[in-house]
């Protein structure tokens, strides 16, 4: 966030596009993005290993179209499994 609000006119615009909601003034959201992140040190090379391996596993396991075909209903079989333990944790009252 701190890459997109540099301004009181950038956190406008943020907020009218309905990205960002909040209850202070322009003013302060700019400034408390612009202070948050000023001792960060960013470290770039973290992030190139992390693009690397999410780049190797789609290239390992997404190489072919029937592999992404089958991870469509494996996907949707989690989903499920999840709502239904959700439920029978949390069964609806009568």
């Amino acid at each position: 966030m701190d890459s997109l609000i540099n301004r009181p006119e950038d956190v406008k615009v943020l907020r009218s596009n309905g990205i960002l909601y909040t209850l202070w003034t322009d003013e302060d959201v700019a400034k408390l993005f612009n202070t948050m992140g000023t001792d960060l040190v960013t470290n770039n090379r973290k992030y190139l290993i992390v693009k690397t391996w999410i780049a190797l596993g789609f290239r390992t396991y997404f190489n072919n179209p029937l592999a992404v075909i089958a991870s469509v209903p494996a996907f949707i079989a989690l989903v499920l499994t999840f709502i239904q333990t959700w439920f029978t944790v949390h069964p609806a009252s009568k």
